[in-house]
């Protein structure tokens, strides 16, 4: 019996020294969990107005214990597709985290703020069956799918002959948007009327270049039903092609 209370001492403090150390390898755990964020990588300097590409940035791990409020504030690196080719609207130098306020750009009331003295705007009506308007954004290029003739509303004017599809144009504006989805989402705003696509048509010597005709062509003929859209790679059609 003598030896019962320094045995049960005994138990006690292993059971302590057990639960004490789950504690420290839970803790180092929950630090070892992180969370990655955009950052600019070394030896990179991004001016306004420059594009983002891939190459700029690094993963910036933020351990999960200390990201707070920064994983709304930053542009974690799950989003990374969603900046890649956006223009930056402040300069960066290396190690800064991306934060979505600083990739927000000034909101365009005009569309002549965005128009060249060779540019016109010019809307479209597309169909929101065949394409998800939220994956388009203002800046991409797209082209237009020429309906079959069959279908068309009209018969064809003599001696024209139209393509598979016209293009490509760059996005000016879906509806009332004018700017990047996620930006205008994560800044509470909203959109209407994206049924429209606004695009921009450059003059050529005084007359709408070639490609536009021949849309204007497709729209008359097909009394201006909503038409199917391609969306262009990141390096094709820049500035309306």
């Amino acid at each position: 019996m003598k030896g019962a209370p320094g045995f049960l001492l005994a138990v006690g403090l292993g059971l302590i020294g057990a639960l004490v150390n789950w504690l420290y390898l839970a803790q180092k755990a929950r630090q070892l969990d992180h969370l990655d964020f955009v950052g600019i990588t070394e030896n990179v300097t991004i001016n306004p107005g420059d594009r983002f590409r891939e190459e700029h940035f690094l993963r910036i791990p933020v351990p999960q214990h200390a990201v707070g409020g920064l994983q709304k504030a930053a542009v974690t690196w799950a989003a990374l597709d969603t900046i890649v080719g956006m223009p930056a609207t402040k300069s960066y130098s290396a190690g800064e985290i991306l934060l979505w306020q600083d990739l927000k750009t000034p909101a365009v009331t005009d569309l002549l703020d965005t128009l060249g003295p060779n540019d016109v705007a010019v809307g479209v009506p597309i169909d929101t069956r065949t394409v998800v308007v939220q994956n388009l954004n203002p800046g991409a290029s797209v082209s237009f799918i020429v309906p079959r003739m069959g279908s068309l509303g009209a018969t064809p004017v003599a001696g024209t002959t139209l393509p598979e599809f016209v293009g490509p144009f760059e996005i000016l504006a879906l509806g009332t948007r004018k700017g990047n989805l996620q930006l205008l989402q994560t800044s509470g705003g909203s959109s209407a009327q994206e049924t429209t696509m606004t695009i921009r048509v450059k003059s050529i010597n005084g007359a709408p270049e070639e490609k536009w005709r021949q849309l204007l062509d497709v729209m008359r003929q097909s009394n201006s039903q909503p038409l199917s859209v391609m969306l262009h790679g990141k390096t094709i059609g820049k500035k309306g092609g």
